[in-house]
């Protein structure tokens, strides 16, 4: 396979580059871990002196690459703009090399490589929401029962986050934020938390709404939490329809893109059909198809989030 002469210029500095860069970053994380011997005494104090907001961009970052068994915790600007380089370079020389496109034009191949690392980021993010979801149901209709027994409201939200998954996010939201919360600064939290909850799921923040009714109205609300099951069972149900959905019409754009892809490298293989592919306005045109695909890809993503 012929490389251009461009190419094979920059290449160098491309890979010096990286190699510098990962060199940098392997080494600040080996400096930051400590010894075997010690890492299990001092587990906590790390996480105490490396917080991370739940739902926070370093939250999500760090969920993005757990899924890879990889800890960045107290680096994870640095990952994610690692992961960017990176998927950019894989996504150019994937254009140029792959597809023969000319170098302009492969500069967009570094557009899809960081729309590639935000989809991760926010896949990962997704299934947490939807988990959070999942396990809501569940959690108010054993804690309407358990407030009918348990006179200190935060003792029953303590007790029946402890009956939900340990592995969870909903059981570490519950106990870390809100009864830590909770302890901390008393009912004047409660605001600030729904407005987090909220943030996290449409679900999770009508649940907060409830319980801080609940906190200052007093009075028998069991059956109030009962109905709101109900509901939330049919906002999970329709959330899960809608993300069906959606999920086909992204795998509708996915085919045609990789229909794209293979009728691309089937013309530039064929001498007959190499010249017409190289030509500018043929380039320019896949680049434009390329475009409307990651626009309509990016435009129904975010109308699935806004509507669940």
């Amino acid at each position: 396979m012929n490389i251009p002469r461009e190419v094979l210029r920059i290449l160098p500095l491309v890979g010096a580059g990286i190699f510098a860069y990962a060199v940098w970053f392997v080494s600040k994380m080996i400096a930051d871990q400590p010894s075997r011997r010690y890492r299990k005494l001092i587990s906590d104090e790390r996480e105490d002196a490396m917080p991370a907001t739940f739902g926070s961009d370093e939250h999500k970052i760090r969920l993005a690459f757990n899924k890879f068994h990889i800890d960045v915790s107290g680096r994870e600007k640095e990952a994610r703009t690692m992961a960017y380089i990176l998927a950019g370079i894989l996504g150019f020389l994937f254009m140029k090399i792959g597809l023969l496109m000319s170098v302009l034009i492969s500069l967009i191949g570094i557009g899809l490589g960081y729309l590639m690392v935000n989809a991760v980021i926010e896949a990962a993010w997704k299934q947490v929401q939807l988990a959070i979801d999942t396990e809501l149901p569940l959690f108010l209709t054993g804690f309407a029962s358990t407030v009918q027994i348990q006179q200190d409201k935060l003792s029953a939200v303590y007790e029946e986050a402890q009956t939900l998954n340990p592995d969870g996010p909903l059981q570490k939201w519950l106990i870390e934020r809100f009864v830590n919360q909770y302890e901390k600064y008393g009912q004047q939290c409660l605001t600030d938390l729904i407005k987090e909850a909220f943030g996290i799921s449409n679900s999770l923040g009508v649940m907060m709404y409830m319980i801080q009714r609940f906190w200052t109205a007093g009075g028998d609300w069991g059956d109030a939490f009962v109905l709101g099951t109900d509901n939330l069972e049919g906002i999970l149900d329709a959330r899960i329809s809608g993300d069906a959905q959606g999920a086909n019409a992204r795998g509708s754009i996915l085919a045609i893109a990789g229909l794209l892809v293979v009728v691309i490298v089937v013309m530039t293989r064929n001498p007959s059909t190499r010249e017409i592919i190289s030509l500018p306005i043929m380039q320019l045109g896949y680049v434009g198809l390329f475009g409307w695909m990651m626009f309509g890809w990016k435009f129904m993503t975010n109308m699935i989030n806004e509507a669940f």
